[in-house]
């Protein structure tokens, strides 16, 4: 009979227990959300860190100024090149919600210059690039397959058509509509002039473009012969 009742007064005590418990965690758990994130709090760096980070931004500008891109070659500017490599990568921190020193201010600034985050963008970039430097030299984009200027080049061109026949076919192709408007910009052939038994001077990428049904598209089976027969004839 005497532990009945010191049951119950234990039973009562732990419910009391029970209840303070889960008052406090509520608590708690109001105040982490009503708290500001970690991730959201403003970043503050050293004056040095600041300066050093400013100064390579104003090198770039000055880059950006000369070359009209952000895409800094090693053998012009080692230190550069490797600060903007940087930047990159703290992107991909900053996309993946991880701790990184680029701030929304600093990556607005980036952006105002024409940064490019993606490195693969960047690549083919690199080969755009020499591309018009290609055609302020001679005049057109008629790069030959053996370019002995330039042998990247060369290949980087050879692989832009491949790639707009696998686009045009509906196939997988990394050859975007954004690439390809900037290609038909400076007059690029999608189809070799040797190849096609054309001039230079032909009609434009663009109008064909703009009349697909001139360039119809070829079985399998010719494509696949074209591609081996360019390989061999292709200039």
């Amino acid at each position: 009979p005497n532990q009945f009742p010191a049951t119950v007064a234990e039973a009562s005590v732990s419910h009391h227990q029970l209840s303070s418990m889960r008052r406090h965690r509520q608590q708690r758990n109001k105040k982490q959300q009503s708290a500001p994130k970690a991730g959201k709090a403003p970043l503050k760096f050293r004056k040095y860190q600041a300066d050093q980070w400013e100064a390579r931004y104003q090198e770039l500008v000055a880059y950006q100024a000369t070359y009209g891109h952000c895409l800094v070659d090693q053998a012009v500017d080692r230190r550069l090149s490797h600060w903007v490599k940087r930047q990159r990568c703290q992107m991909k921190l900053k996309q993946d919600g991880n701790h990184t020193t680029l701030t929304d201010e600093r990556q607005g600034k980036l952006e105002a210059l024409g940064f490019v985050w993606d490195s693969h963008e960047v690549a083919w970039e690199y080969r755009y690039n020499d591309l018009l430097a290609y055609m302020h030299k001679h005049g057109n984009v008629n790069v030959p397959t053996v370019c002995e200027e330039n042998p990247s080049l060369g290949i980087w061109v050879k692989g832009q058509r491949r790639q707009y026949r696998l686009h045009r076919s509906g196939q997988r192709s990394t050859l975007s509509p954004k690439r390809i408007h900037k290609l038909n910009e400076v007059g690029f052939r999608w189809v070799s002039p040797c190849m096609a038994g054309r001039s230079p001077d032909d009609s434009s990428v663009e109008s064909q473009m703009q009349q697909p049904e001139q360039m119809p598209l070829l079985s399998n089976a010719f494509e696949q012969s074209r591609d081996e027969l360019s390989f061999l004839l292709e200039c």
